[in-house]
């Protein structure tokens, strides 16, 4: 697999897809950049920044998906028109993840954001970091 940017967009270009083993090899390599960056958000105590992870494991569980398919993930975007098969409960999670890091800022500039699956009710985000690598449960009044 070429880990620079030339022989991937080359890839795209001109159409090629990556094999199986290289899907495969990419897969636990995303995992592995999730699990580090988790481990470093984690220590800045900051909850909403932590909550990123969860979006990139939801990609990663998206690629996974589309991989188990046959499908190759690794030109699924919008620069290439490629989609991923996405399903309701997948929007649903991105956009309690987006709602727990931007919600707050986004109602008090009276902007909003949708990504999709409007008929789902989302739940506010109920949990908190504790700053130690732990998490807990906010107690509604």
């Amino acid at each position: 697999m070429d880990h620079g940017s030339g022989g991937y967009m080359t890839r795209i270009a001109d159409g090629t897809t990556y094999s199986k083993e290289e899907r495969t090899e990419c897969l636990r390599k995303m995992q592995a950049a999730s699990d580090a960056f988790y481990r470093a958000a984690a220590s800045t105590g900051n909850h909403a920044f932590v909550e990123f992870t969860g979006i990139m494991n939801e990609y990663i569980k998206l690629c996974q998906e589309a991989h188990a398919q046959g499908i190759d993930f690794m030109s699924a975007n919008t620069h290439t028109g490629s989609p991923l098969p996405i399903m309701g409960h997948h929007v649903n999670y991105l956009e309690e993840k987006l709602d727990c890091i931007y919600g707050p800022s986004l109602e008090a500039a009276k902007l909003t954001l949708r990504i999709g699956a409007p008929e789902v009710p989302q739940e506010p985000c109920t949990r908190r970091h504790d700053g130690d690598g732990g998490w807990y449960d906010i107690m509604e009044d």
